[in-house]
């Protein structure tokens, strides 16, 4: 999505970042998991993938970039995230300090989610789940034109 508003998305900051990983690799390890879900077949459409190794050392926490990506794209483009996102964003923020520019300020996330990167991944979740149930409905976020109001899939 940002690609094709020609703004720069996660991948380009990570491609300029990090001086080991070319496209290809960042693409590599992006889909890794993906394709093992999606694909049962290879891509000649009648041999069964072999994905068990792969898929034996997959964790749920590789999950998190790819929907942290995917929602700073669209941020990108459209000016606006829902709610869940942005709560979404905050909680990957704070499960992740080791990732953050140490020159930024973690307060914000560390108030909203204080000392998260110390718990289990099921306690991260469960307290992510709770924040986006407290914010749902904030009267404050869902006023600021920062936040997406609109669903995200047409009606069927």
């Amino acid at each position: 999505m940002a690609k094709e508003a020609d703004l720069p998305s996660i991948s380009t900051h990570i491609l300029q970042t990090i001086p080991d990983i070319d496209q290809w690799k960042l693409k590599r390890l992006r889909n890794q998991h993906w394709n093992a879900f999606k694909h049962f077949y290879e891509q000649d459409g009648k041999t069964v993938r072999d994905d068990e190794a792969l898929m034996a050392d997959f964790a749920d926490e590789a999950n998190d970039a790819v929907l942290f990506g995917g929602w700073l794209d669209y941020l990108l483009v459209t000016k606006r995230l829902p709610v869940e996102a942005q709560v979404f964003q905050v909680w990957w923020y704070a499960t992740n300090p080791k990732s953050m520019n140490p020159d930024v300020d973690p307060s914000p996330w560390q108030s909203l989610f204080p000392k998260i990167d110390m718990q289990s991944r099921e306690e991260q979740k469960r307290r992510l789940r709770r924040a986006v149930e407290r914010w749902r409905n904030s009267k404050g976020i869902l006023r600021d034109p920062r936040t997406e109001l609109e669903p995200l899939s047409p009606k069927a």
